[in-house]
């Protein structure tokens, strides 16, 4: 919190906060003033709690965590009556922790303060790796991505992104009882919080100098990874005597594995099939996404540390092997070496090309929001179900 204290007073890093303010603004006055703007009758918003401020950020996900967090793991969660298991337990069990101020105001309030220490780690992070303004850049571009609304929802991103950022950071500092912390803490936040492994053990690695000899025991801190998800395991098997519940629960839920290609072929058949304006969109965005951060990847590899090249291609790939591309630029959103090396780019050109895409990113961004709190806002012409 000192240290916190001692960055408010600079000038830099208070024109973030004041950045971060202005996207928090943008995003609750979009999501709360949807529900007065766009008839109900052509919306699918659930009705989660009767409150005109919160129902906004309670849907989708958002659901499924404040479920948990109140009922516990089940077989027979929402419409469709599905198992639950493959949601992550950190989250619900922090709303039902501080759920004494009623579950959706604490699930809120989580991701919101969580999405601040986010972007306050981030700033420490890349202000030490690549100086000031490059921080800047990359606290913009994460904050003004399309699908960075999400910091603002009932979501994991804001917890995983926090985590995911101190991990590297504490790395960095050789502060490996941190690193163990945050990795337990992210592996019981999503799936993909494992495969914050790889990179804090290259870290590790280089630090002993790829030296056999100088490894020592407080590389052990390095197993609150892994720990982390044995100890979501342990917990599943100890209440539905399956271990592996949470893969066959994730199957209900349409996510399967395939060939990385698979999915950027289903895309490019849908331009074909799937037609209506609305879908079209998507899937000719979600490919010209999908494509822009491959090519991120190529310079990532160039201008940033190996670990970061490592935790970039490992989130990409797990993504790639899903059937489809659905949720693409969501699940990208907390891979933030992409928004970094984004930063490095100082060319008139380049600057140009950024500010013009992070112009139409905004409109989407909106676009989005819209679409989120309506759960697909049903317009004639327009609207078909992506599943």
């Amino acid at each position: 919190m000192h240290a916190l204290g001692k960055l408010l007073s600079d000038r830099d890093f208070r024109k973030i906060v004041a950045i971060f303010v202005i996207y928090k603004l943008f995003v609750i006055f979009i999501a709360v003033g949807t529900q007065f703007f766009v008839p109900s009758d052509i919306t699918h918003t659930e009705k989660v709690t009767d409150n005109l401020f919160l129902n906004p950020f309670a849907q989708y996900d958002a659901t499924a965590y404040l479920d948990i967090a109140e009922n516990g793991y089940r077989n027979n969660f929402g419409a469709q009556a599905l198992p639950n298991y493959h949601w992550y337990p950190l989250y619900p069990l922090l709303i039902h922790v501080f759920g004494f101020v009623g579950y959706p105001l604490a699930a809120f309030m989580i991701s919101n303060i969580a999405s601040f220490f986010a972007v306050y780690v981030l700033w420490l992070l890349v202000k030490e790796e690549l100086g000031k303004a490059k921080a800047k850049k990359t606290i913009i571009y994460t904050l003004f991505f399309p699908t960075a609304f999400y910091f603002t929802m009932i979501y994991t991103e804001s917890l995983f992104l926090l985590f995911s950022v101190s991990i590297f950071y504490f790395a960095k500092k050789n502060n490996w009882l941190l690193v163990g912390v945050f990795g337990f803490l992210i592996a019981l936040t999503r799936m993909q919080g494992i495969l914050l492994l790889f990179p804090a053990l290259y870290i590790y690695l280089r630090s002993a100098g790829f030296k056999f000899n100088k490894i020592k025991t407080n590389i052990l801190f390095l197993l609150g990874l892994p720990l982390g998800v044995l100890t979501f395991m342990a917990y599943e098997y100890f209440i539905t005597g399956d271990a592996l519940i949470q893969f066959k629960s994730a199957i209900n839920f349409g996510k399967s594995l395939s060939f990385p290609w698979e999915g950027i072929l289903f895309s490019i058949r849908a331009l074909f099939v799937d037609t209506t304006l609305i879908n079209l969109s998507y899937h000719m965005y979600t490919l010209v996404i999908t494509f822009a951060f491959i090519a991120l990847f190529y310079f990532c590899y160039k201008r940033l540390k190996p670990e970061y090249t490592i935790y970039f291609v490992l989130n990409m790939l797990v993504i790639l092997i899903s059937s489809n591309l659905f949720g693409f630029t969501r699940y990208m959103l907390i891979v933030f070496p992409a928004f970094m090396v984004l930063s490095t780019f100082d060319g008139k050109r380049a600057k140009y090309l950024i500010l013009t895409a992070y112009i139409l990113f905004v409109l989407l961004m909106a676009g989005s929001i819209v679409l989120h709190v309506t759960e697909r806002i049903s317009i004639p012409l327009l609207y078909t179900p992506l599943f």
